[in-house]
């Protein structure tokens, strides 16, 4: 699947409430992708950092749902300042390409699919973090946060202050977002296009064609209702 289709798809399951209210749209969206980024960062920091004396495995099936839950919000809040996952993946390689190995990129953004970005985000992996399990789980999380911090600064802004809303400083983190998630599943041997699918199937099961919560008869369990009301 392509970023740009998967992209369309994902707008599809916002749910109707947030539709037609700006504000509460931008702040739901924001604050969704920090409380998802923390998920992320929960399921990975005591079997890989705290000395797992849990002796707890990772739990992969679980990761990558909450990897999903943030790929949602990347591709969400991108396409709610007017920019598709595909525009946010295009740029953010062509930086980094561009910064971390001297290199111009040309990128057909219509043809771009999760797995050739996973590969060239990869190549753009610092040399120090490939061989350093830890470190580079440190530096992924924590850089994933900090730009959702970023994002949600400018949103603040153009919220509390009046300001024009920055969307091309917030492509430029969702992008960066896009880029550190992309180093956290590298770092678990998971494939972007697994984390699509299984989010797809997820948000199927859940809302039906209007994007509205599907009811109990339409055979989806009370957890998977639970988790998306809470979401």
């Amino acid at each position: 699947m392509t970023l740009l289709e998967y992209s369309e798809k994902s707008a599809e399951t916002l749910i109707p409430c947030l539709r037609n209210d700006d504000f509460v749209r931008l702040c739901n969206l924001s604050l969704g992708l920090h409380e998802e980024c923390s998920e992320v960062a929960k399921i990975i920091r005591r079997p890989e950092l705290k000395g797992n004396y849990h002796e707890q495995d990772i739990d992969i099936n679980h990761l990558k749902e909450e990897c999903g839950n943030v790929l949602w919000y990347i591709a969400t809040l991108g396409k709610e300042i007017g920019y598709n996952l595909s525009d946010i993946a295009k740029s953010n390689i062509q930086k980094t390409y561009n910064r971390y190995l001297k290199m111009e990129l040309e990128v057909e953004k219509e043809k771009l699919d999760f797995k050739g970005y996973q590969e060239m985000a990869e190549a753009t992996l610092k040399s120090d973090l490939v061989d350093d399990k830890q470190k580079r789980i440190w530096i992924s999380c924590t850089g994933i946060s900090g730009e959702c911090g970023d994002i949600s600064k400018k949103i603040k802004e153009h919220v509390v202050d009046s300001t024009v809303l920055k969307s091309d400083k917030i492509k430029e983190r969702l992008g960066d977002s896009l880029w550190y998630l992309s180093c956290i599943c590298d770092t678990f041997n998971i494939q972007l296009e697994e984390v699509v699918k299984l989010d797809l199937k997820k948000r199927s099961d859940m809302y039906n064609e209007n994007g509205e919560l599907k009811s109990k008869e339409e055979n989806y369990t009370n957890d998977t209702e639970e988790a998306c009301i809470d979401r």
